[in-house]
């Protein structure tokens, strides 16, 4: 082989190795902020509409997965909307299920003193902790319906979680699977680093949605936090999405 076409080879593998690597970090549809207001909601989901008005199907634009939005309307509407106003000033309404915005009769539910998540009140999850080692600790909260996660991971530090994410997430995407199934997203959120993960990759190929993160002061010691929950590709997408809304809920406790 020439040097010319050996040179060709490393650039030409180098290229398909960033292409690669930048599937995991961005994608199509999800808002590109690096740091984010923890006193915003935010849109849980892809191609979300923004309404004219509380009531009528008049479309304003699409919303993307983590846009923050502002709360106009603490309480939601008779056909499950509140009112919103977008970074760029544009205000409209947006149905409440498609925001972190917690319902106002959920509940606070304390995986231990220093973390949380809500939930409705016809749910009962109670906390469960989970000991495997001195390298994790796993705390569960459970019903027929859901499981919501918090974790610590020591002896791993946070920026090689998001290593590991990323290669977890572009194994899936080389083996065929959706992109929107196989993406990250890290960003500042108050005084942590967070990286939220989807993937499908799990040994029986359920879906498992995650938030990696650890405060900014400590975030290259060798320990981080994460919630996460999985479930079914087959699961109902209202019941998905309620499921998500949990897990967003949790970052509240970071605030």
């Amino acid at each position: 082989m020439s040097m010319k076409n050996f040179f060709k080879r490393i650039v030409l593998g180098f290229l398909i190795l960033v292409s690669t690597a930048s599937c995991a970090k961005t994608i199509e549809g999800v808002n590109s902020n690096k740091n984010y207001d923890p006193s915003s909601i935010l849109v849980i989901d892809f191609d979300v509409k923004l309404f004219n008005d509380e009531s009528s199907d008049k479309e304003i634009q699409k919303l993307n997965f983590f846009d923050p939005l502002v709360v106009l309307a603490q309480s939601a509407n008779r056909k499950g909307r509140v009112k919103v106003k977008l970074q760029s000033g544009v205000e409209g309404w947006v149905e409440e299920k498609y925001t972190s915005k917690i319902p106002n009769d959920w509940i606070k539910k304390k995986f231990n003193e220093n973390y949380y998540c809500y939930i409705s009140p016809d749910q009962i999850m109670n906390p469960n902790i989970i000991k495997k080692d001195n390298i994790w600790v796993r705390t569960e909260l459970s019903n027929l319906d859901y499981t919501i996660y918090l974790g610590m991971i020591t002896a791993i530090s946070y920026v090689n979680s998001i290593d590991n994410n990323n290669e977890r997430i572009n194994n899936r995407i080389a083996a065929g699977d959706e992109k929107k199934l196989n993406w990250s997203k890290a960003f500042i959120y108050g005084d942590y680093k967070i990286n939220y993960t989807i993937t499908t990759d799990d040994p029986e190929r359920w879906i498992i949605e995650s938030f990696d993160f650890i405060k900014i002061d400590k975030s290259k010691i060798s320990e981080y936090y994460y919630f996460n929950t999985t479930y079914k590709r087959s699961e109902a997408p209202d019941k998905r999405l309620n499921q998500r809304k949990i897990l967003f809920s949790a970052l509240q406790s970071l605030r």
